[in-house]
């Protein structure tokens, strides 16, 4: 097995067939098109929905809810369903969740402290102070609204492209730029460290072969920037 900076195979990543390249492109243009539509079309109309019933769930637990029930949630199904079908018909393998326990915390750790690193000056530079104030239930939250976000971006678009393009580094950038995109919300230069970050927590995954350790490091990337980043 050829390892590289990676520490990966990647047989891990790319299923072996014959597959032509318009094939492949015409199942990547397929699957952005799903995500789009389900990213900017479902996921407003869920966003609508949650914004009325913050009132129902009350003040104390609005934060909370609005992560379990996250705007996320439909762009997760569609991810979701597509993934199962592309595994089934052999285009992509099945993303691991559990690998090795060590090399999960290890690599988890590791790419979510340096996914903090270009945040922090920026974020200073733009106003924000530091502090200690961590938020039990935007913690929890963010487990169920990271979670969704790594299996849309690194369990099925990361392999869906890498599938395409037979090479792991275009699948890490290419799904590091929508992750980047789809954070709208914030300014550009917010939007490239989210972009770099999806490359931390893509570099989580592949060198651990486990989602899991994508999601360790998202947590821990999230957990320490809300906490400390006070505006």
């Amino acid at each position: 097995m050829k390892m590289t900076f990676l520490k990966t195979n990647n047989n891990e990543f790319i299923l072996e067939n014959d597959d032509t390249f318009l094939k492949r492109s015409t199942i990547l243009a397929f699957s952005i098109l799903c995500w789009w539509a389900s990213e900017y079309l479902l996921r407003p109309m869920l966003g609508s929905f949650i914004s009325n019933a913050r009132s129902i769930w009350g003040k104390d637990y609005s934060m909370l809810g609005s992560h379990v029930f996250s705007q996320g949630l439909p762009v997760l199904a569609v991810s979701s369903i597509l993934l199962v079908l592309f595994i089934k018909i052999k285009k992509i393998p099945r993303p691991h969740f559990f690998t090795d326990p060590k090399l999960i915390i290890k690599e988890g750790f590791l790419w979510g402290v340096i996914s903090c690193l270009p945040v922090i000056p920026l974020a200073l530079g733009m106003g924000f102070r530091i502090g200690f104030f961590p938020d039990s239930q935007k913690i929890i939250g963010n487990i169920f609204s990271n979670s969704y976000e790594e299996i849309i971006y690194r369990a099925f678009l990361f392999l869906i492209v890498t599938y395409t393009f037979k090479r792991v580094s275009i699948g890490i950038l290419f799904s590091a730029i929508l992750f980047g995109i789809v954070h709208n919300q914030y300014p550009i230069s917010i939007q490239i460290t989210v972009g770099i970050a999806g490359i931390c927590f893509s570099l989580a995954y592949i060198r651990s072969n486990s989602i899991l350790a994508a999601l360790l490091a998202h947590q821990l990337a999230d957990m320490i920037l809300d906490s400390i980043l006070i505006q």
